[in-house]
């Protein structure tokens, strides 16, 4: 154990020293946020000029900041598909001249997946972000540095190969922490990513909590949603005598998980150096975090910053409200959230208190693309804004980390009717608010004996659903509940009344309440 401790102590601190020179040259450049900026799309319009995109939209010829944002669209994922599946078949020097590495898989509007490329430029430029805050989370934490990790940094979705030959996924989650952070992340690690390597996602959580409980000096959690956490958690009550079974006799978390201590107990005993957990707190996964904190009531949690697949947008420092923008990671322009003009604003040119639309400019090839991510300035360190994320621009939700946007459910529900030959007058999903997971509140015209019943209708919805990679992993893992489906006959049309009755309670008028098929807003559980 003392072994283990020292040797985790000796590489974590070799591992925040070497991020430090990163946290040292982004504290130089909140000093200077727009010349930042300004030399960071230099550097990817004059990397890229020579690739078909670059010679499409001519980046030789952009003198400054301006010019760029007269010639370049703000694009959706779908304005850059055909490009993708040009580098999918095969094709090189599409959206950037240097070579994609792999395409990260996430989860679309209307698809249910999209590809996105890596090259090396963009995995440089996360670490941009990365490494500051590694830098000064493990500086001014030591106790963070005493111990192991257990890094929770993607769901484990299914890896292959485009038809061109490409990678599709990471091999593993430490790929995204460079050379450097995976040496040290791979010795320091709780459950080493090989070790769930092939196993069924639905048997990975007991495998995962099987292993921590043989990591007493756990000192640092990092895992997106809370619940996540939560849901390994429990599995220490839920799951004890399985735990038990597969621990070794005599193990020091035997006892423990035997005893007749509350959860919360447990988890302090079981790993007494926990210093800290790093997950989202913002947006909806803050209905999750009470939970969360009752189960480590005396650990610190440190809020995520904002990290899609696409872009590093901002990371967390110790003492500062917020995070900060990761003005050295990519380009950032900003569209005030209630326009729906193409006019945007700089990193520089931010408000306190006012939200915006995050549009980003990467390595990876991804030119003034709406991330639809909504932000709002808590404030400013130096020049550098302090943003928090607020929600999804365009309709959608995002539990647990699966992001489902309207239309994307509405292909998906329209789908499901084809396939069960019925029609319905309405039909709209909702998410359940005993627990985490998903309700479809239908009205189907007319309704027949012969006709499919509710599970039959939530057995094929959840197969379309499926199709998106992060929503089909959360299932399969338990941090989503089954779906579950509520069937009212059309000629009642009490579903739709009560959610008119809503929208008229939260100030809509009647003539601009339009069906929908993604509906976050109200509570359905005691209004159904």
């Amino acid at each position: 154990h003392s072994r283990s401790m020292s040797c985790a102590s000796v590489i974590n601190t070799a591992w925040m020293l070497s991020c430090r020179a990163k946290l040292r040259r982004f504290q130089r450049s909140v000093f200077n946020v727009a010349g930042t900026q300004r030399s960071l799309l230099r550097e990817i319009l004059e990397a890229n000029h020579s690739c078909r995109y670059g010679r499409e939209y001519n980046f030789a010829s952009i003198q400054d900041v301006d010019d760029f944002r007269s010639r370049l669209p703000i694009a959706e994922y779908e304005h850059f598909r055909p490009w993708v599946d040009e580098i999918c078949s095969g094709r090189t020097a599409v959206l950037t001249t240097e070579p994609v590495r792999l395409l990260e898989p996430t989860s679309g509007s209307v698809s249910g997946r999209r590809l996105i490329p890596y090259t090396d430029s963009l995995r440089r430029q996360f670490q941009n972000g990365l490494d500051p805050w590694i830098g000064d989370l493990v500086f001014n934490r030591p106790a963070v540095r005493d111990g192991r990790a257990y890094w929770a940094v993607t769901p484990g979705i299914q890896r292959g190969h485009t038809s061109g030959g490409l990678p599709i996924g990471f091999a593993d989650d430490a790929q995204y922490l460079g050379l450097t952070g995976r040496w040290a992340a791979n010795r320091v690690m709780a459950v080493p990513p090989a070790s769930i390597t092939g196993v069924p996602p639905h048997e990975a959580p007991l495998r995962t909590m099987q292993q921590l409980l043989r990591v007493p000096d756990l000192s640092l959690v990092s895992v997106w949603s809370p619940s996540f956490l939560t849901t390994l958690a429990t599995m220490i009550e839920d799951q004890r005598d399985e735990l038990i079974r597969l621990l070794p006799a005599g193990d020091r978390a035997v006892a423990i998980v035997r005893s007749g201590a509350s959860l919360a107990e447990k988890t302090a005993q079981l790993w007494p150096g926990l210093a800290l957990i790093s997950c989202w707190a913002d947006g909806a996964a803050a209905s999750f975090l009470p939970q969360m904190r009752q189960l480590f009531p005396s650990v610190e949690v440190q809020p995520k910053g904002l990290i899609s697949t696409e872009a590093f947008v901002s990371f967390p420092i110790l003492g500062l409200a917020g995070s900060l923008l990761s003005i050295r990671s990519h380009f950032f322009e900003f569209q005030p959230e209630n326009t729906a003009v193409d006019a945007t604003l700089l990193a520089h040119q931010l408000l306190d208190g006012s939200r915006y639309r995050v549009i980003v400019t990467t390595g990876g090839g991804l030119y003034r693309f709406q991330t639809h991510d909504v932000v709002e300035v808590v404030g400013h360190w130096q020049q550098c804004p302090l943003i928090r994320f607020v929600g999804r621009g365009n309709r959608s939700s995002d539990l647990v980390g699966e992001k489902l946007t309207e239309s994307f459910v509405a292909s998906a529900i329209q789908d499901t009717l084809e396939q069960l030959g019925v029609a319905a007058t309405f039909a709209m999903l909702v998410p359940r608010r005993d627990q985490a997971g998903y309700r479809l509140l239908i009205e189907l015209e007319p309704i027949t004996q012969d006709g499919p019943d509710e599970n039959a209708i939530a057995a094929t919805l959840d197969r379309f659903l499926a199709s998106n990679p992060y929503y089909q992993h959360a299932v399969q893992i338990g941090q989503l509940a089954p779906l579950v489906v509520t069937v009212d006959d059309s000629q009642t049309g009490g579903i739709w009344r009560q959610y008119e009755a809503q929208c008229l309670a939260a100030g809509m008028r009647r003539g601009d309440i339009k069906p929908t098929a993604l509906e976050t807003r109200f509570d359905w559980e005691t209004k159904r």
